[in-house]
This record gives C-alpha cells, structure tokens and sequence, in this order.
C-alpha cells in the first residue's frame, strides 16, 4: 500500500516507539495536534484520544479514505 514515489513509511510495531512518542508529546488535553502524513493512523489513533483537536494531513486520497473508513476522521 504504501507509495514509493510519495516516499511513504508508515509505523507497523506500535512498540516501543509508538509510546515514545506519546510521552514525549506530553499532551494535556488542550492542544491541538498537528499531523502530516498519518499514514496508517497509528499515531493519529493516540492524538485522537489525547488532544483537544487533531488536524490529518495526507497527500495520498487511498490513505485518506482508509483513515475515514478505519480511524473515523474526516
């Protein structure tokens, strides 16, 4: 799925990186997030749960719609 010519990578192994990163957002719950390239959502699942505002930004429409259909973003 992913695009060699988007110079796609997406985060597969939730761990231990995935909650590296959630760590070290350190978000409260006010923030808004700002998120490009989300890829496969993995990331964006976790700033859903934890941010007052999320913002997704991808360039490729499969993985929009994949996003829609499977992280219910719009």
């Amino acid at each position: 799925m992913a695009s060699k010519a988007l110079g796609q990578n997406f985060l597969i192994d939730r761990q231990p990186i995935l909650r590296i990163l959630i760590e070290q957002a350190d978000l409260r719950g006010e923030e808004t997030v700002l998120e490009i390239g989300p890829g496969l959502g993995a990331l964006t699942v976790e700033w859903l749960a934890r941010a007052k505002r999320v913002v997704a930004i991808e360039k490729d429409r499969r993985l929009c719609q994949y996003l829609r259909d499977h992280v219910g973003v719009v």
